[in-house]
C-alpha cells in the first residue's frame, strides 16, 4: 500500500470529486490547506490509515458538494470540528460523516442539526465526553447513530423519539445514566438498539414493544428492572437476539418470547430469573442460551437437548441439582457436521462477553454470533453422579467447563474423543482414579485444569500437557508426574504406616535390609583393617629387633 504523507499540492486538483485513500500506511498530519480548494469533492476516505494531529473544519470550507467524510481507524486528536463553521451548502449534501476509532477528545460538536440529510453519524472508540447535543433531534433523516466505547454521560434525550428513520441506536459501554425515553416506541424502523454497558436504570418502556422491527435488543450491564413476564414482546416478530443480562430483573421467564419464533440468542444472566421454562423448546432457531448467575433450581431438563441448533450453553452459578443430562450428549449442534456448518454460516452480530471466572482463553468480546465457541458452562452448581461416556459424542464442543460441582467417578475416557476442546475445566469435584492418557490426544487443548479432586496415578506427560502449570493438578496429593516435579515436589503413593505389610512385602524388606547391611558392615571391616595391619606389623617388628639385641649382649 501507499505510505508517507499527502502533500498540500492536492489542493491543487480544483475538479477532484471522489479520493479514496483508505487501508493504505499513509501518515503524519494534513495540511491546513489540503483540501480547501476541492470545492467540487463528494468523496473522501482516508480510513485504515495512521494520519495524526487535528482535524480542522477550514479543510472542507469549500467543499460545497461533500457527501461523504470517513476519517475513521486513524489517529487524529483534539476536536471534532464544530459543524456551525463548515459551509452550510456542505452541511446540507452530507449523508455519512464517520469519526469512528481515532483519539478525538471533548464533547460533540453542536450543529449536527443542521446537516439535513445526514443519514449515518458514526464517532466510536474516541475520547469524547459530555452529553449528545439537543440538535441532533433535528437531524431527521438520520438512520444510524454509532457513539459507542466513550466517556459520554447524562441521560438520552426525548428528542431520540423524533428520529423515526433510525434503523440503529448504538450507545453502549459510556457512561449514560437515567431512563431510556418513553418516546422511543416511535423508533418503527429501529432493528438495533444497543444500550448496554451505562448506568440506565429503571423500567424498560412498553413503548419499546412498539419497535416491532428490532432484530438486536442489547440493555446489558445496566441497572434495569421489573419482572420480565411483564412486558409483552410478542410483537418483535423479528427478534433475533435479546441480551437483558446483568441487570435486576425479577420474575419468570416472558412466555411471550415464544412468539419471537427466529430468536436465535438470549442472555438474561445475572439477574434474579427463576426456572428454565418448559415452552423454550418452540423456539427452534435458538443457538445460544446463557442464564448463568440466576436463581434457578432443580435439575436441567433434558429437552433441552433436543435443541436442533443449540451450542452455547451456560447454566453456571445456579443451584442447579442431579445429573449431566445425557440428552445433552446428542445435541445435534456439537455432534453433527452439517449442523455445525450452518450454525458457522451464521452472520448475526451479537456483542456477547463470556465472564472473567471463565477460562482465561475467553475473556473477550465475541462480536458475531459464528464467533462463539461451541461451549456448556455449568460451572458452580450442585450437579452429581458421574460424567457420563456419551460426552464423547460433542466432537465439535471447543469448551466444557463443569467445575465447582459434586461430579464423581472416573474422568472417562471419551472424552479424548472431544478433538476440537480448548478448554477443559473439572476441577472442584470428586473425581477419583487416574487423568486417561488419551487426552495427550486433545491437540487444541490449550486449558485444563482437574484441582482439587480425589485423583492418582501418573500425569500423562508430553504434548499439550507439557504447557500446563502445576496449579491444573494441585489438591489431589496422590498424583504423579514430571509437571508436579517440575514446579512442586512429586508426590508418591506411599503404603500407610498404620497398616501391615503383607508377608510377601515382609521377606523382601527383609532380604533387601540384610543386603544391605551386610555391604556396610563388610565394607567397615575392610577399611579398619586396611588401616590397622600396617600398624600390626610395625610393631611385631619393633619386637624382634629387641629380642635379638638382647642375645646379642
Amino acid at each position: 500500500g501507499l505510505s508517507g504523507s499527502i502533500y498540500p499540492f492536492i489542493g491543487n486538483l480544483t475538479h477532484l470529486c471522489h479520493l479514496n485513500l483508505s487501508h493504505n500506511h499513509l501518515s503524519g498530519p494534513l495540511a491546513i490547506n489540503s483540501f480547501s480548494f476541492v470545492i467540487h469533492l463528494e468523496t473522501l476516505d482516508l480510513s485504515y490509515n495512521s494520519f495524526s494531529g487535528q482535524f480542522l473544519s477550514s479543510f472542507f470550507q469549500q467543499a460545497e458538494n461533500l457527501i461523504t467524510l470517513n476519517v475513521s481507524h486513524n489517529m487524529f486528536s483534539g476536536s471534532i470540528p464544530s459543524f456551525t463553521s463548515w459551509n452550510n451548502k456542505s452541511l446540507s449534501s452530507l449523508r455519512i460523516l464517520d469519526f469512528s476509532y481515532n483519539d478525538f477528545s471533548g464533547q460533540l460538536p453542536p450543529g449536527l442539526g443542521n446537516c439535513s440529510k445526514l443519514q449515518t453519524f458514526r464517532a466510536g472508540f474516541n475520547y469524547l465526553s459530555g452529553s449528545i447535543p439537543d440538535d441532533v433531534s433535528a437531524a431527521t433523516s438520520l438512520q444510524e447513530i454509532s457513539l459507542p466505547g466513550n466517556q459520554l454521560s447524562g441521560a438520552i434525550s426525548d428528542g431520540v423519539g423524533n428520529l423515526t428513520s433510525l434503523g440503529m441506536l448504538n450507545l453502549q459501554s459510556n457512561k449514560f445514566s437515567g431512563l431510556i425515553p418513553q418516546d422511543i416506541g416511535k423508533l418503527t424502523n429501529l432493528k438495533s438498539l444497543q444500550l448496554h454497558t451505562n448506568s440506565l436504570s429503571g423500567f424498560l418502556p412498553q413503548s419499546l414493544m412498539n419497535c416491532t422491527n428490532l432484530i438486536t435488543l442489547n440493555l446489558r450491564i445496566n441497572n434495569f428492572r421489573g419482572d420480565l413476564s411483564a412486558y409483552n414482546f410478542s410483537t418483535l416478530h423479528n427478534l433475533h437476539t435479546i441480551d437483558l443480562g446483568n441487570n435486576n430483573f425479577t420474575g419468570s421467564f416472558p412466555l411471550t418470547l415464544t412468539s419471537c419464533k427466529v430468536l436465535t440468542a438470549i442472555r438474561l444472566s445475572r439477574n434474579k430469573i427463576g426456572q428454565i421454562p418448559t415452552w423454550l423448546a418452540r423456539l427452534k432457531k435458538l443457538q445460544v442460551l446463557d442464564l448463568g448467575s440466576n436463581q434457578i433450581t432443580g435439575s436441567i431438563p433434558g429437552w433441552l437437548g433436543n435443541m436442533p441448533n443449540l451450542f452455547y450453553i451456560d447454566l453456571s452459578y445456579n443451584s442447579i441439582s442431579g445429573e449431566f443430562p445425557k440428552e445433552f450428549c446428542g445435541l445435534r449442534a456439537l455432534a453433527l457436521q452439517e449442523v455445525k456448518n450452518r450454525a458457522d454460516g451464521s452472520q448475526l452480530q451479537l456483542p456477547l462477553f463470556v465472564p472473567k471466572t471463565k477460562i482465561a482463553l475467553y475473556n473477550q468480546q465475541y462480536n458475531k454470533l459464528f464467533s462463539l465457541p461451541p461451549a456448556i458452562y455449568l460451572r458452580n452448581n450442585s450437579l452429581n453422579s458421574s460424567i457420563p461416556i456419551e460426552i464423547g459424542n460433542l466432537k465439535f464442543l471447543h469448551v466444557l467447563d463443569l467445575s465447582l460441582n459434586n461430579f464423581s467417578g472416573e474422568i472417562p475416557d471419551q472424552i479424548s474423543q472431544l478433538t476440537n476442546l480448548e478448554g477443559l475445566d473439572l476441577s472442584e469435584n470428586n473425581l477419583h482414579g487416574e487423568i486417561p492418557l488419551s487426552i495427550i490426544d486433545l491437540h487444541f487443548l490449550s486449558s485444563f485444569s482437574v484441582a482439587n479432586n480425589d485423583l492418582q496415578g501418573q500425569i500423562p506427560s508430553g504434548g499439550q500437557f507439557l504447557t500446563f502449570p502445576s496449579s491444573s493438578f494441585e489438591g489431589n496429593p496422590r498424583l504423579c508426574g514430571d509437571i508436579v516435579e517440575r514446579q512442586s515436589s512429586c508426590y508418591f503413593i506411599h503404603p500407610r504406616t498404620d497398616e501391615l505389610a503383607s508377608p510377601n512385602e515382609s521377606s523382601n524388606n527383609e532380604l533387601r535390609n540384610g543386603i544391605i547391611a551386610g555391604v556396610v558392615f563388610g565394607f567397615i571391616i575392610g577399611s579398619v583393617s586396611g588401616m590397622l595391619y600396617p600398624l600390626h606389623r610395625l610393631k611385631l617388628w619393633q619386637t624382634l629387633c629387641a629380642w635379638i639385641e638382647r642375645k646379642g649382649q
